[in-house]
């Protein structure tokens, strides 16, 4: 059993060796298969979304509430704005 396991390693050994010394060959000397390299023009656009809007009108409360008429605890509160988005999202 050991003589085939190292009659196997001798052989992986000469193997190995042989292809080293025949990619040196072909290295060195040029010699080799050479595929050309094929390059195409690529068309690339970036278009980035979700820009923020731009305020015409800031955004503010409606009904205002302030000390004289202040918002209830769990009322609801209505906030107003006037906009452009240049993505035309929904806001």
């Amino acid at each position: 059993m050991r003589k085939k396991i190292k009659s196997a390693l001798q052989f992986c050994e000469k193997f190995i060796s042989g292809w080293t010394i025949l990619s040196l060959f072909f290295t060195m000397t040029g010699i080799g298969i050479a595929f050309p390299a094929i390059a195409d023009d690529a068309a690339t656009s970036v278009n980035v979304d979700n820009d923020a809007p731009s305020f015409s009108v800031a955004p503010h409360e409606d009904p205002t509430s302030d000390t004289t008429t202040p918002t209830n605890m769990d009322a609801n509160v209505t906030f107003k704005a006037t906009a452009t988005d240049t993505n035309g999202n929904d806001w």
